[in-house]
């Protein structure tokens, strides 16, 4: 039969293992906080990605990248050019958030001209199948 000292010696030996359990398991918690979410995890997508996709999801024959040759943003000019010599079957345009590229969804191919006529202003680029 235990004695009164033995069973408070053994109680106190079991909380105090118990305590240490769970302060190992509170570190161990803490650590993974501090660890990347996941090895796979993508970095966000660009201004231009998301714009992209938004013309992926409309379901376009061919997709048009337009910017300017120099480089910089899309001018008030710029955009009212695409405005006005755009196709009337050019389903959806869209702007980056920079305004450094205009992407465009057609149903069909650009003429020859009309792409001829886009670089005299433009750098143009065919990102179907990208």
């Amino acid at each position: 039969m235990m004695t009164m000292t033995k069973l408070s010696q053994q109680t106190a030996r079991t909380g105090a293992a118990l305590l240490l359990a769970l302060v190992a398991s509170c570190a161990l918690a803490a650590c993974d906080r501090n660890a990347p979410q996941s090895r796979n995890a993508r970095p966000p997508k660009s201004d231009f990605e998301r714009s992209l996709d938004t013309i992926r999801t409309g379901q376009h024959v061919k997709i048009y990248v337009i910017r300017r040759a120099d480089g910089q943003p899309l001018r008030p000019e710029d955009r009212q050019y695409l405005r006005d010599i755009k196709p009337m079957k050019t389903g959806m345009w869209v702007v980056t958030e920079d305004a450094t590229t205009a992407l465009a969804g057609a149903g069909f191919e650009f003429e020859p001209e009309l792409l001829a006529d886009l670089a005299k202003r433009f750098t143009v680029e065919d990102y179907t199948g990208r």
